[in-house]
């Protein structure tokens, strides 16, 4: 099964996770001197870019090939319902989707564990992704 995961963000979301990943720009050029890695060239590249324009976007995807996420064990409900209504806890997503805590849990953990999603603040549900595609 191959699943391919797609998110658009803005320049200023994107300077952020590189922060988060990195600290500031300057490391992450310490970074490349170290290490060559022509990932860290790509993502200097991009930030250079978006300092100057921050209200651009871009649009990552990354291609998993594997049978790791399972669709019988994803949500849809959920997902959609995080997406469309952006739940501030788990006890509200819940209430959104008429399901108790002890149903929605399990499939949370699964899906926290398999990326799909995160919390923001340890109690905000979030999406990670714009697009899911799976081709089988």
């Amino acid at each position: 099964m191959r699943i391919t995961f797609k998110k658009i963000m803005t320049g200023k979301e994107f300077i952020e996770e590189m922060e988060e990943k990195h600290g500031n720009i300057e490391n992450l050029k310490k970074e490349i001197e170290k290490t060559n890695n022509a990932v860290y060239r790509v993502d200097l590249h991009t930030w250079e870019g978006f300092i100057e324009d921050p209200e651009g976007t871009i649009e990552k995807t990354h291609t998993k090939l594997s049978n790791e996420i399972s669709t019988l064990n994803l949500d849809f409900d959920l997902l959609e319902t995080i997406r469309n209504d952006h739940p501030k806890s788990l006890k509200e997503l819940a209430k959104l989707t008429n399901k108790n805590m002890e149903v929605i849990q399990p499939k949370i953990d699964h899906l926290t564990k398999t990326g799909l999603i995160e919390f923001k603040k340890n109690i905000i549900p979030v999406l990670n992704y714009d697009e899911i595609n799976i081709a089988i």
